[in-house]
């Protein structure tokens, strides 16, 4: 879940021995559970054959960045020739909460949402809009922790009517989990993260609820192949809820000197 404050509904070692602790409590690197000073890496997947070796490579190579201070500012989706598909940029307030978040496909608009602080500096309201910059919706009795990662909101259409809900939870700065209501108070789907002893997913549930009663549940699981010097995996084995290998995923990190 590229879970990036509520986008994940609409996100990653040492340099000159530094560790994780030097970044702010709120930086995107704590919250993505990566160490060091981290400028940017590049995650590419491949398809796994039947021996779980990479097979073919995805068409789209991700790319995440950040700046001196560990604040995620860009995530991309390349063409493997360079040239980018998908962008979403990230503007922070001094204290490095998100500010504004803009999604772009092909240079243009899709999405943009304006982020509101209160006189504590806490998340108060967002504000979602369109490609041709019209509200959508908006998000109030938002909580957070104190990693800054929010815990739950309200969203709301621009009739003020009740629109959604979530809940989002941690164990310290690691996503284990999220539920999502409708306006009825109705659950539409919930994901459930287990963890390993690294604070890294090992195990994703997503259960579906239909209108219709039934329910769905789609189960993933995460292998940790390789990790560099500074403790970030640099390979990682997806397999299906019959522990078949069904991808590999490669990331390559750059840090800042």
């Amino acid at each position: 879940m590229k879970k990036f404050f509520f986008i994940a509904a609409v996100t990653t070692v040492l340099s000159c021995q530094q560790k994780i602790n030097d970044s702010a409590s709120n930086s995107d690197l704590l919250k993505q559970n990566l160490k060091g000073h981290i400028q940017h890496y590049e995650e590419i997947g491949f398809r796994a054959d039947s021996a779980g070796k990479s097979g073919m490579q995805d068409s789209l190579v991700l790319m995440y960045s950040f700046d001196n201070k560990g604040y995620q500012t860009r995530f991309q989706s390349l063409y493997p020739n360079g040239h980018v598909k998908d962008e979403q940029t990230i503007d922070h307030y001094p204290n490095g909460a998100a500010k504004e978040v803009v999604n772009k496909t092909l240079g243009k608009q899709t999405f943009r949402m304006e982020i509101l602080l209160d006189k504590d500096g806490r998340y108060n309201t967002a504000k979602a809009y369109d490609s041709t910059n019209q509200l959508t919706s908006y998000y109030k009795e938002i909580t957070q922790n104190e990693y800054g990662e929010v815990l739950s909101g309200n969203q709301y259409h621009t009739d003020n009517s009740l629109q959604a809900s979530f809940s989002t939870t941690y164990d310290k700065a690691n996503y284990t989990g999220n539920t999502n209501k409708d306006s009825t108070g109705n659950i539409k789907y919930s994901v459930k993260a287990t963890l390993n002893d690294k604070g890294e997913p090992v195990e994703l549930v997503t259960t579906t609820y239909k209108k219709d009663g039934t329910i769905t549940n789609e189960k993933v699981k995460y292998r940790y192949d390789t990790y560099d010097a500074n403790g970030n995996w640099t390979q990682r084995t997806t397999l299906d809820d019959k522990d078949k290998p069904v991808k590999v995923t490669k990331r390559i990190y750059a840090y800042y000197k």
